[in-house]
Order: C-alpha cells, then sequence, then structure tokens
C-alpha cells in the first residue's frame, strides 16, 4: 500500500534564493489573475500579490495547484479533492498523486540509496545462503573494477 501524502520540506525550510512577481510568473507560467483566483478559492495559502518575494514554499504550492488546476477537473471536483489533503496544499507534485482507483491521495515513498539497498540485498543472500548468486555478483563487480582500472590507463 502506497503511504499518505506529505507535505513538502520547503513547508518548514528556509531558502536563501528568493523571487519577485515577475521572476515567479516567468518560471511559473501561471498569471497573477490566476494565483489571485487559487487564492480566492482557497487553494493558495498566500495572496500572490501580496508578497514581495516568492520561496520554494510558494513554487511547490503552485505546481501542484498548477497541475490540477490544468487537469481539466471542475471547480467542485477541485474542492472535493483537496477535502482529504491538510493546508496549505504544499504537496511535491512529483510525488503526490490522486487515486481515482482507490478515490484518495497517495505519496510515493521515498526514494532508497541504491548502496544500502545493495547491501541489504547482499545480507539477504548471505543469510540465506545463496552462494550462486554471491559468487555471481561477485564475479560481476570483478568485471566492473577490471574494465575501470582498464580505463584509467
Amino acid at each position: 500500500m502506497l503511504p499518505e501524502p506529505q507535505h513538502s520540506s520547503a513547508l518548514c525550510e528556509e531558502w536563501l534564493f528568493t523571487s519577485t512577481l515577475e521572476e515567479f510568473i516567468a518560471d511559473m507560467f501561471v498569471s497573477a489573475d490566476e494565483m489571485g483566483s487559487w487564492h480566492r478559492k482557497g487553494w493558495l495559502s498566500f495572496d500572490p500579490l501580496a508578497l514581495a518575494h516568492y520561496k520554494e514554499k510558494e513554487r511547490v504550492e503552485v505546481l501542484f495547484m498548477k497541475g490540477l488546476t490544468h487537469s481539466g477537473l471542475s471547480d467542485p471536483m477541485i474542492n472535493r479533492l483537496l477535502s482529504s489533503l491538510d493546508k496549505p496544499y504544499c504537496y511535491d507534485s512529483s510525488t503526490t498523486f490522486f487515486s481515482f482507483v482507490e478515490n484518495r491521495w497517495v505519496g510515493l515513498p521515498p526514494q532508497q540509496d541504491p548502496a544500502e539497498v545493495t547491501m541489504e540485498y547482499l545480507d539477504e543472500l548471505i543469510k540465506t545462503q545463496d552462494w550462486d548468486a554471491l559468487r555471481e555478483l561477485q564475479d560481476k563487480i570483478s568485471r566492473g573494477l577490471e574494465n575501470a582500472e582498464d580505463t584509467r590507463e
């Protein structure tokens, strides 16, 4: 089962880099009027015309709403979908999705470190005494290291 969506880390982190309204609009491909409309509907936690500087938090929130509002869904449907999320809607649009099959928002699990996954896999092979798989991996690693050494010369 996929995990529940989580607010983006941008919600609670301070950012050194900010942008003006004009820079933000150019970067987001969303007009101030459109963002103002989202704010009036309660979909944005900030008034786009009231901010002097835009941070990562605003960028994440606008990207999330942009994807949702440009999907072709009606305003009542968007309100219905958003009703199950906590405000502000500062969710990473690359890891947060609405499952129409499960009728709920889901978040992708964080990507695991490949080295950590590899070590866990090796530990499991040792535990289950899968010596053939371990020898095959050993051979592949040895060939890879030999090739790497050959390219350095």
